[in-house]
């Protein structure tokens, strides 16, 4: 599981998560210090 940022994820947009996902099965988007990976 690799986790990104959601600052990270609005600069470098969807490229980004296609990155990591070159490496893990799961990405998970953490908003202000916590991790969203369910629903918000």
């Amino acid at each position: 599981m690799n986790t990104m940022t959601a600052n990270e994820l609005k600069t470098k947009g969807v490229s980004a998560v296609v990155a990591r996902l070159k490496t893990d099965e799961e990405v998970i988007i953490s908003v202000r210090g916590q991790d969203r990976s369910r629903g918000v």
